[in-house]
């Protein structure tokens, strides 16, 4: 007889197991709806089909961009039971001659010669199991099902219990985790679904000599066993089967009509199928996005690359979209927002006749969008998306710069203006929204203002109504939003020094390496005498940038008081107000953090950033003369000194 007395579970996981023993009784949950029982399909059956080249996918659908964490929400709503959609697939064969790219789950262009289906709804999901069960060599990640965790939340339901908070149901890492631990904490590598009962029986020998093994045998046969066969063999999801002969020109019509009736895709999503329709196909956006952004371009859009990068990622060809869409609806006089309808209604009329012209085009706005970006990031300060006041700021400004364009102008004829409507735009408060109303019209009334200097737009008028007293410094309280952003971007704009580097050798605030910090630190708001202050702790008026080390190193919790001496052990007074200035901190503020008086020193910063805000959104008294701000022409960078 064996000894099961050797071993004992932890206290949890003993309970667990053992009111799953007595409350819980398999049960394999069916939630397809019984007109689609005859199409449903495992999911074992679906990543066959995918990785063996059966199922491809079109190139006018969106490239995969699911996170872990959307992963992880799919795989616990498979194993929770809840519905998790339909696939949509075009049934063909690789005989067929189609009019369209195509791509397998790998991205690869070359496929078996088994081709079976073209999936038109579903790549992210399906490309997501993939990968769960077919490990990328290259960035490898593992998914574990927490068998724990799943039976405490079902026992919630059927029992209604108050079993205590668990962790994820499914969670990832980008380790392999080691057997043993596995074992002992019921985990489920999904990277072994193919062989789950062979895993399943190695669980069970690892508990042999366990006490409670009559338990954790009804455990693993009678509920992980199930929940991996419903996950993996049972017939769970709906597969609708477009037929074989349907025109192939119909296809990506037919994509656009899903995804516009379901789950929003991004507008230049849509956009892909609608062009590639238009053009019979001649016009593949996806493809000429790729192309702009290229490794190989970079000589030719360096910025455009750069910022895609470190800025504003998938939000870039949007914008340009959306620029292209201001502009034009402009030009032909009738200006609108560009809305995903719009654009597209906006498309049907411009190259139903002449899809080509779209290309002539395209490589125009991409050129311009450069141009955008430059001015962006050493004009207006703005170095990466989480310092961008408005998405919608970047596709206004490339419909200007394609209105300077068309005037045979560049942007130093204008850029005292553009920089006027710039900042007013940040400042008015009106940009909001990824999309906004006032987007056509800044560009209608930037384009009048260029011919006629009397037509001021009115986000300026509405701007400097805003900011026209001292009262306005309580606009300066803000934590977020375009306010906040605006004067950070305004303090990167001066290409600061970072303040809270104490050492000899100071150093510029630059890209990735930037971060906001307090000026007066968190800690002090806990103290008797600053408590009446906490609610600006986080406004714009206590925060500037700093570098990412300094901030996590070496201003730790100093007071402004002892952050100005260490200062002065390596610098000269003169040199630290010097540096103090370009974060917008005049002498008045600097005696404010001299005697580490909170009050003081947000009335003195706030009046010299309302100050600044006002300089820059007031229309220039000449259109010749340069204004004469502190901002550094994008030609010329400043130059710091160290000090």
């Amino acid at each position: 007889m064996r000894n099961l007395t050797k071993y004992k579970l932890d206290k949890e996981t003993h309970d667990t197991i053992k009111e799953i023993y007595k409350k819980y009784r398999p049960t394999n949950i069916d939630i397809i709806a019984e007109e689609t029982k005859s199409i449903a399909t495992p999911i074992k059956e679906i990543i066959d089909n995918a990785s063996s080249g059966k199922w491809i996918f079109p190139v006018f659908q969106r490239p995969y961009v699911w996170n872990p964490s959307q992963v992880e929400g799919l795989l616990e709503s498979i194993l929770l039971n809840y519905f998790i959609g339909s696939f949509l697939v075009w049934k063909t064969d690789s005989k067929k001659d189609l009019p369209f790219e195509t791509t397998d789950i790998d991205n690869n262009r070359s496929f078996s010669k088994n081709i079976s289906g073209i999936i038109l709804d579903g790549r992210q999901r399906i490309t997501s199991l993939y990968r769960v069960v077919k490990i990328d060599s290259e960035t490898p990640l593992y998914y574990y099902i927490n068998f724990q965790s799943l039976a405490n939340r079902i026992l919630r339901k059927k029992i209604h219990s108050n079993v205590k908070k668990q962790s994820s149901i499914v969670f990832s890492s980008e380790k392999e985790l080691d057997e043993n631990d596995m074992y002992k904490k019921f985990y489920f590598p999904l990277y072994k679904i193919y062989q789950y009962k062979d895993v399943l029986n190695k669980l069970k020998d690892y508990y042999k000599d366990y006490e409670e093994y009559k338990y954790i045998n009804y455990f693993v046969d009678n509920f992980i066993k199930e929940k991996l066969k419903h996950f993996w063999e049972d017939p769970i999801v709906p597969v609708i089967n477009l037929h074989k002969d349907i025109c192939p020109d119909l296809v990506p019509m037919i994509f656009e009509i899903i995804n516009t009736k379901g789950l929003k895709l991004n507008t230049f999503d849509i956009l892909v199928a609608h062009l590639a329709y238009l053009s019979n196909f001649d016009i593949n956006l996806r493809k000429m996005w790729n192309k702009a952004i290229d490794h190989k371009s970079r000589k030719i859009y360096p910025e455009l690359k750069k910022v895609y990068d470190n800025i504003l990622g998938v939000d870039l060809p949007l914008s340009i979209i959306q620029g292209m869409h201001l502009y034009y609806s402009i030009e032909e006089n009738v200006p609108s927002v560009p809305s995903e309808e719009n654009i597209l209604k906006l498309y049907d009329k411009r190259y139903k006749i002449e899809p080509n012209t779209f290309k002539n085009d395209w490589q125009n706005f991409v050129k311009i969008t450069e141009k955008a970006l430059e001015v962006m990031e050493d004009r207006y300060g703005v170095f990466k998306k989480a310092f961008l006041p408005a998405t919608s700021l970047l596709p206004t400004l490339i419909a200007i710069l394609a209105e300077v364009n068309s005037l045979h102008k560049s942007f130093v004829d204008f850029q005292n203006k553009i920089d006027t409507w710039y900042w007013s735009a940040v400042f008015s408060g009106e940009y909001k929204a990824s999309t906004t109303t006032h987007m056509a019209e800044d560009v209608q009334g930037m384009k009048k203002w260029f011919s006629d200097d009397k037509k001021i737009p009115e986000v300026i008028n509405n701007a400097i109504s805003r900011w026209d007293s001292e009262k306005n410094i309580d606009n300066l309280k803000t934590t977020r939003g375009a306010i906040y952003k605006g004067v950070i971007s305004l303090i990167r704009s001066n290409k600061p020094l970072d303040l809270f580097l104490t050492t000899k050798k100071t150093k510029s605030i630059i890209g990735d390496n930037a971060d906001t910090d307090h000026i007066f630190p968190e800690n002090m708001f806990e103290e008797k005498n600053y408590k009446k202050y906490k609610e600006y702790k986080e406004s714009i008026l206590n925060k500037t940038l700093s570098s990412v080390p300094s901030n996590r190193g070496q201003k730790n919790k100093l007071k402004p008081s002892e952050l100005l001496k260490k200062l002065e052990k390596n610098h000269t007074q003169r040199e630290i107000k010097e540096l103090l200035k370009d974060h917008f901190i005049n002498d008045e503020a600097f005696n404010a953090m001299e005697n580490d008086d909170f009050e003081a020193f947000l009335n003195a910063r706030g009046k010299v950033i309302l100050k600044e805000i006002r300089k820059r959104i007031m229309p220039p008294h000449s259109l010749t003369q340069p204004r004469n701000t502190t901002q550094h022409d994008i030609t010329r960078p400043n130059k710091h000194n160290t000090i």
